[in-house]
Order: structure tokens, then C-alpha cells, then sequence
């Protein structure tokens, strides 16, 4: 077992290497393409290392295989739930869900599972299947290294996952959508970017952003969804995500989703997809018991009996979400029912070179944007695609989410 001590260095691809003595005179070619992509804000100041990661052709298939077999597992699960809702666990959210109607055949949408690389090892830590984010900071800070260093366009590209939502959108026929998104995001100003990147990037299908002020003139006639006097066939919700717990506005508009559900209109990223939202992953091996390789050792708090103390552990509070809820190495009095014990990862580290002028070793965390269509059905998940890569660091903590201040690694695919 590897410990935080030997915690594996990543060594530089050499083609990734050599750019070494021009990284420092880059810099600030590299921060002002970033502010010109959006992907930086002085309002919202993320680190970001121009020194990529990358991803052999290999590791790329295998990330794949592995995302598939999750996904797979993962809509197995929610099947069962759909099929009988008397199976479902109790919890504020999921007995809030289980009152929706599934309001469409196909689901398709944009996940996110995130992994811990160990060694050679990828274990998922946690997986997200509606309002993912840094949509725009992943393929744009991809993007501007691509552009600083055109050397390396003959080696590596990136990926996009909005492109993936437009590809799926369309082959439901979906050729209008609106957006649904909050009022402010002074608490979590890293999300707004995405909403008019998706706006901008999902070219030939009509787009709108509607904020949480307009929900009121959205309407339903004959099943369609109508706002501004025209018809929209999709919904898209970068909003409603019940991320916040308790708090979340989800609760205050179940009368607004079930019309929506209720309608002809097609929702990418479908409310009922967070069933598998679950901190708990052992239910994926219990649907495919092949998919145990690639999840961490879980247990129960109940009945822990704490032999050799919990510093290898992390408690996981159930429904909560953006590294909230998280606690390393929790002691006695963290612990809670609703909640469970997995064991820690101690992934590698990756060099960094960041605009913040942070230089070191920063453990990271590899998120991976899967597109997806499921046909419920016939219980058959029909695409599974890897749609993009977040990779994240931090060089002091094990929590890399951006929103608790870690920052960003772009992220190359060998070709």
C-alpha cells in the first residue's frame, strides 16, 4: 500500500519536457490567452500550470473501457430504482426525486466521475451526473496551450465536452434548448462562465439563457416549453442541482420540473440521473462486481470499529457536494450515520508552473466528462463516450476541488 510519504512523482513526457527553458518568458503570453478565453478572471483568480498533463493513447482507451463499465453499472442501478421506486433510499433529495416522473425514453447527458491515480492504479472517489462544471476552463486552458506552444499540435489535442452535448442534443433531434441557471454567483463565480460558453459553443442549435428571475415566464402549452413567445424542444439545467443540501431551490420548484417532465421537452442531464449521485459507490460493484478494481475500500460508520485509528480514512457525508462534506483523516466526533468511511488515495503528484507563480509537485485528482445516452427501455446504455478531462491540484491538501482553492492542470491526449 502506497502512504502520503511515497506518494509517486510524475516524470514530464519528453515532448512535454523539452518546452522547460521557455516556460518562465511564456507566462504572461500564456495568462493573457487564458483572460482572452475566458478562462481566467481577476474576479475569480483560479491557478493554473502551464506545464500540461498528458494522457497517453493507451491510458485514453483504458480511461474509456473503465468509464464505460461504470456507466454502465451506474444506470443498472437507476434502472432498478425507476422499475420500483419502493427500493429507493430514504433521504431529503432522493424522496424528493422519487416523486418525478421519468419524462422521456432516452436520458442523455454530461457526468463527471472523479478518479485519484495511485501508482498506475485509478481509483473513483466520487461521480456527478447533473450541473457539472469548468466546462469552459478545461478545453480553453487545453486550448491556450495548444496555441503557445504549436509544436506540440503535431503530438496532442484535447476535448471538449460541450461538443459532446451538442452532439447529443442533436441526435434527439433537439435543434433548440433553454438554460436554465441562478440569479448570482458570488459564492461560486467559477460556475457563471460556463452558462454563456455553452450558449456560445453548441453552434446550430438556438440557445437561451433564462436566470432564475425569468423562471416565471417560462410556459407549457400543448407540450411544448414556450419563452419569449418561442418554442424550445430541450432544457438544460445549470441550475436546480441540489448541491446545497437542505438549502438547494430544487425543493421550492417541484411544481416547475414536474411540467417540464411532464411535457414533450427533452431535459439533457435529467433530475432523475442523480439517483446515482450516490458517496456511497459500492453499489456500482454490487450491479457488475467486475467494477471493484476501480473503487477504493468503502465501509460503514455504523459498527467501525477504528482499529488502527482513522488517519487513513476520509468521512463522506451523504448529499453533499463541490469537495463539501469531505474530511480527512476525520476523528471520533466527525463522525455521523449519514455518512460513510473510504479509504484514503494518496495519488500522485504532477509537476506545476502556474500563473500564481506556485512551482512544485501538486497532488491531483483526473475528472472525467463521459457523454452518455441510456435508453431506459431496453436497460441498454447506447453511448458512452470520454467527452473531456478536468484535472485538478493542489500542493498542500488532498481536496483539489476549485471551488475550496485548488487549482488547474490543462490536459493534453496523445493522438
Amino acid at each position: 500500500m502506497i502512504s502520503a510519504k511515497d506518494r509517486v512523482i510524475e516524470s514530464l513526457d519528453e515532448r512535454v519536457s523539452i518546452l522547460n527553458g521557455r516556460l518562465e518568458q511564456s507566462m504572461q503570453v500564456f495568462l493573457k490567452e487564458l483572460i482572452e478565453r475566458g478562462s481566467y478572471t481577476y474576479d475569480d483568480p483560479t491557478s493554473i500550470s502551464i506545464i500540461p498533463r498528458i494522457i497517453s493513447r493507451d491510458e485514453h482507451r483504458r480511461i474509456g473501457k473503465m468509464c464505460t463499465d461504470l456507466t454502465r453499472a451506474a444506470f443498472y442501478r437507476l434502472s432498478e430504482y425507476l422499475e420500483d421506486r419502493t427500493k429507493i433510499p430514504g433521504s431529503k433529495l432522493n424522496d424528493f426525486l422519487k416523486t418525478l416522473p421519468i419524462g422521456q425514453r432516452v436520458l442523455t447527458g454530461s457526468a463527471r466521475y472523479d478518479f485519484l491515480k495511485q501508482g498506475e492504479d485509478y481509483k473513483l472517489v466520487e461521480m456527478n451526473f447533473v450541473n457539472i462544471g469548468a466546462l469552459r476552463e478545461c478545453t480553453e486552458s487545453s486550448a491556450a496551450i495548444l496555441g503557445l506552444f504549436p509544436d506540440l499540435q503535431d503530438d496532442f489535442y484535447y476535448l471538449s465536452p460541450v461538443r459532446f452535448m451538442r452532439k447529443r442534443l442533436l441526435e434527439q433531434e433537439i435543434n433548440s434548448a433553454i438554460i436554465l441557471t441562478r440569479d448570482d454567483y458570488s459564492d461560486q463565480p467559477s460556475d457563471a462562465p460556463d452558462r454563456p460558453y455553452i450558449d456560445e459553443k453548441t453552434t446550430t442549435i438556438d440557445t437561451a439563457i433564462v436566470h432564475e428571475r425569468d423562471y416565471k415566464n417560462i410556459g407549457f402549452k400543448n407540450g411544448k416549453l414556450v419563452y419569449q413567445g418561442r418554442a424550445y424542444k430541450g432544457v438544460i439545467p445549470k441550475h436546480l442541482s441540489g448541491s446545497n443540501g437542505a438549502e438547494d431551490p430544487i425543493y421550492k420548484y417541484k411544481d416547475f420540473l414536474l411540467n417540464i417532465l411532464n411535457s414533450d421537452v427533452h431535459v439533457f442531464d435529467n433530475w432523475l440521473a442523480m439517483f446515482m449521485e450516490d458517496k456511497d459507490l459500492r453499489f456500482l460493484s454490487r450491479q457488475d462486481p467486475r467494477v471493484a478494481q476501480f473503487l477504493p475500500e468503502i465501509v460503514d460508520v455504523t459498527g467501525f470499529n477504528g482499529r488502527g485509528g482513522l488517519s487513513d480514512w476520509v468521512l463522506k457525508i451523504r448529499d453533499t457536494h463541490c469537495g463539501r462534506g469531505v474530511i480527512i483523516s476525520p476523528n471520533r466526533a466527525d463522525l455521523v450515520d449519514d455518512a460513510i468511511l473510504q479509504k484514503r488515495v494518496y495519488a500522485n503528484r504532477h509537476p506545476v508552473n502556474t500563473v500564481h507563480g506556485e512551482v512544485g509537485n501538486g497532488i491531483y485528482d483526473t475528472g472525467v466528462h463521459v457523454s452518455y445516452s441510456y435508453d431506459i427501455e431496453k436497460r441498454q446504455l447506447t453511448v458512452c463516450e470520454v467527452a473531456g478531462y478536468l484535472t485538478r491540484f493542489s500542493l498542500n491538501s488532498d481536496i483539489v476541488n476549485i471551488s475550496q482553492g485548488g487549482g488547474l492542470i490543462p490536459t493534453l491526449i496523445e493522438k
